[in-house]
């Protein structure tokens, strides 16, 4: 699981981006945010998450909020 912060989101588009801890800044779709009040979801915010690639673009999975990531 990799750690970052939420670097923008818009509820209403369903998407935005996160960015890790090297610096990589990962898309993220509200469908993997992995609690109910996807709302919650807002800049500056710890994540963790996996990644995954599709045709070139980094995309984050499984989203949870940093304090249920276990490292």
């Amino acid at each position: 699981m990799i750690k970052g912060k939420v670097k923008w989101f818009d509820h209403q588009m369903g998407y935005g981006y996160i960015t890790d801890d090297r610096g990589r800044n990962i898309l993220v779709y509200a469908k993997e945010v992995e609690w109910s009040e996807r709302s919650e979801l807002s800049k500056g915010q710890d994540v963790g998450f996996s990644v995954v690639q599709d045709q070139g673009e980094l995309i984050a999975v499984n989203v949870v909020r940093c304090e249920k990531v276990a490292l």
